[in-house]
């Protein structure tokens, strides 16, 4: 008879691991499936696993704490489920009770893996074997000579408690208050680039002018001084503009007088 042992995560592994040797040498005519050690190497795993799924005669879902939402678990409870009576699939606790099972696999055989919840299981097993069944004396020994080492086994494995995620380190203050203000300063670069662009869209107009020569009209070369400061601040919104009025005005009247000296 073929029985299926579905797993996941580390605890849960490592007790089918253990369950899927001690079962063969309690009852030979039990052939159980764990995939580490029963998948076929070159094939496609899931093709493979699906195959073996839809083979079996039972099925064995080894339950932790930390693996009962798993979707992998859900999903094999159901392929298992799928066609057979519930009491063909069976679910061994680990590290848990009975009321701590939630969702459709507290709809399954439930079993604590003491010395009666393993009684319980192995002759419920023994009893889909039909004519190869073993008789309860004959099986009754067996089970006296070989529970305690998987007894031992599950125990061990139990008593090692999965690691918690690791949560992120609350932030100091200070490291909270240096990023704001790292932040505020870049704002403020971007609004400083921003408005120096904006300057110098009003100044390209003026410097693009043929007529407008930015060094002879601006620059007295007589006093080495500026002719007229070209700025002037707008009384609505304080801003610098470029009085380009003042500057063509003062240019014409350099040139006016340029041209009166030569005459």
């Amino acid at each position: 008879m073929r029985v299926f042992l579905s797993w996941s995560k580390d605890r849960s592994q490592k007790v089918a691991e253990e369950f899927h040797s001690w079962i063969q040498c309690v009852n030979q005519k039990i052939k159980p499936f764990f995939s580490p050690k029963d998948l076929s190497g070159g094939l496609v795993w899931i093709n493979e696993l699906n195959s073996q799924l839809s083979k079996t005669n039972a099925g064995i879902i080894f339950l932790t704490p930390e693996n009962q939402h798993e979707a992998w678990i859900q999903f094999e409870a159901g392929a298992l489920a799928k066609g057979f009576s519930s009491n063909r699939v069976f679910v061994l606790l680990i590290d848990m009770d009975p009321k701590d099972v939630k969702g459709p696999l507290s709809s399954f055989n439930l079993s604590v893996p003491d010395k009666e919840g393993i009684r319980k299981l192995i002759f419920d097993l023994n009893d889909l074997l039909d004519e190869e069944k073993l008789e309860p004396l004959i099986l009754n020994k067996v089970l006296a000579k070989y529970y305690d080492d998987l007894d031992q086994a599950i125990k061990t494995i139990s008593s090692i408690k999965p690691k918690k995620k690791e949560e992120p380190a609350p932030r100091a203050s200070e490291d909270i208050q240096e990023e704001m203000l790292n932040i505020l300063r870049n704002l403020s670069n971007r609004v400083a680039n921003i408005e120096s662009s904006q300057k110098a869209e009003i100044i390209r107009p003026l410097s693009e002018n043929k007529n407008y020569d930015m060094f002879n009209d601006y620059w007295d070369n007589d006093i080495k001084k500026p002719r007229l400061f070209p700025w002037t601040i707008d009384s609505e919104t304080g801003s610098l503009k470029f009085n380009l009025d003042n500057l063509k005005n003062d240019s014409g009247k350099k040139k006016n007088s340029d041209s009166e000296e030569s005459t």
